[in-house]
């Protein structure tokens, strides 16, 4: 009888600790949120108290997205956007700093790398557009002669170009940055491990 209602007492005991480490229960925890964001799925892992990490991917995935709408050249509100279609100088700061670093790197790679290659992206139909064959050699040609980080020009805080034809794309770079963001808002919010996957 004993033996009985010994094992009815652990078992009551064993039940009821793991209710209360249910309901209770606020040590770390590994959650996980996944969207799509540039073309891909984004997901963040994030390792912390519950109500610390749930508000930090939140306040991540936003500061990606205030980013991604940015630095995203097809989006009307964008600089970048306007810079294109009527050569407005780019003023924001956010924007010149990652160009600052696009044009280092283009001149390291002696143009390998190069964010005005707007031009030859959009003819090879990476934009959207139902493109059936390949372009001809011809229009291949055409599109180089409005291709080249030398016509972008960085002075006084603005960033302008020095013939008209002359597009930037960020899609090069500016996903690595939006991924450094969103580790930078995790950080703010309180969250000390983390991984961001982006596709």
């Amino acid at each position: 009888m004993k033996r009985i209602s010994l094992v009815i007492i652990i078992l009551i005991t064993i039940i009821g600790i793991t209710f209360w480490r249910t309901q209770v229960y606020s040590g770390p925890y590994l959650q996980q949120q996944c969207r799509v964001m540039m073309t891909t799925y984004v997901t963040i892992y994030a390792y912390g108290t519950k109500s610390v990490v749930s508000n930090a991917i939140n306040h991540a995935f936003q500061r990606m997205q205030e980013v991604v709408d940015k630095f995203n050249a097809h989006n009307p509100g964008s600089p970048l956007y306007t810079f294109n279609q009527n050569g407005t100088p780019i003023k924001d700061e956010e924007i010149i700093k990652v160009v600052k670093t696009a044009l280092d790197i283009s001149k390291q790679s002696g143009g390998v790398f190069d964010v005005t290659v707007y031009p030859l992206v959009k003819l090879w139909g990476f934009y959207g557009e139902n493109l059936n064959q390949a372009p001809s050699q011809d229009k291949i040609t055409e599109a180089l002669t409005h291709i080249g980080y030398n016509h972008l020009i960085l002075a006084n805080g603005e960033l302008k170009r020095d013939r008209e034809g002359i597009f930037i794309d960020l899609g090069g770079i500016a996903k690595g940055y939006v991924v450094g963001q969103g580790i930078e808002a995790l950080k703010k919010a309180g969250v000390n491990s983390a991984i961001i996957q982006a596709g």
